[in-house]
């Protein structure tokens, strides 16, 4: 990961904080993907889930009418 330097006053979780909120999204993305393993299920469907926010974002990205553009 990137080290970006953060001022104090950005909001951003910093220290031991930030390094738990990292470890805790490993886990859950580790724990997710072993239980998909042992359920069975497609590893095709996985994928499409896994990237499902990606895809909804080029899809929000490439509308003809955007959301800020409404009237």
């Amino acid at each position: 990961m990137a080290n970006i330097p953060i001022n104090e006053n950005s909001g951003a979780a910093t220290g031991g904080v930030r390094d738990l909120l990292r470890w805790e999204g490993v886990t859950l993305f580790v724990g997710m993907t072993l239980f998909y393993w042992i359920s069975g299920a497609s590893w095709l469907h996985y994928a499409l889930v896994f990237f499902l926010p990606d895809l909804a974002f080029l899809a929000y990205h490439f509308a003809p009418d955007r959301v800020g553009n409404c009237r």
